[in-house]
């Protein structure tokens, strides 16, 4: 399917939390997705949780693997994704309801290999509250274009772009290609991996508006 968007999400442990973060991108306004659920050998309630959602959203797809870290989870749904684009969620933390309709609309009207909105750092305990707050304000940042012979520079200079992390990103898997995170980094993986795509040569659109949730937990 033209314009597919698959949706990479890692568990493992996830019960407190998994049921919000799905339902963020089942809620998704942009219909168009396959819903990777990557199980890291779950030892909770979180297989349960997810086969329940799944019956109700066929887009949900589970696949359960032995415990080999988030970055072997996030690998396996790279190489499972049918999508033309991919956005990687971590099962904590949720998505605004439009971020994938908006970041396509601006991927297609651009050409742009990533389209980048803004992650918002927020407490656990105010996650509820707050999401209502942040997601207010989504439509009220302009777009700006950066080039790709700048993209290497913006990544230590440009704090706000969040190009140190893969979330908050609709991301081209053919940008991608065969570029994987490093499955023996326990910290940082993430980081790793977007240094390494940042330097290939492509085309980045970003918005300061706050697409993606980031739950901070103590």
């Amino acid at each position: 399917m033209k314009n597919l968007i698959s949706v990479i999400i890692p568990v493992y442990n996830s019960e407190d939390y998994i049921s919000v973060c799905l339902h963020s991108v089942t809620e998704q306004t942009y219909p168009h997705l396959e819903i990777l659920v990557i199980d890291d050998g779950s030892e909770d309630n979180t297989p349960t949780l997810c086969r329940q959602i799944a019956e109700g959203d066929k887009r949900i797809k589970i696949y359960r693997q032995t415990n080999q870290g988030v970055s072997a989870a996030r690998n396996r749904g790279i190489d499972l994704a049918e999508g033309e684009f991919l956005v990687f969620l971590d099962s904590d933390d949720m998505l605004h309801p439009r971020f994938l309709e908006k970041a396509l609309e601006r991927a297609v009207q651009t050409g742009a290999d990533m389209v980048s909105g803004r992650l918002v750092k927020i407490p656990s305990e105010d996650m509820r509250t707050e999401s209502g707050n942040c997601f207010r304000q989504f439509w009220t940042e302009p777009w700006t274009d950066i080039p790709a012979d700048r993209i290497l520079s913006q990544f230590h200079e440009k704090e706000e772009l969040d190009l140190y992390t893969a979330a908050c990103k609709l991301i081209k898997k053919a940008l991608i290609g065969t570029l994987r995170f490093e499955e023996q980094i326990l910290l940082g993986e993430d980081t790793l991996f977007m240094y390494q795509l940042v330097r290939k040569r492509f085309s980045l659109t970003f918005t300061g508006a706050p697409w993606y949730l980031y739950r901070m937990r103590t």
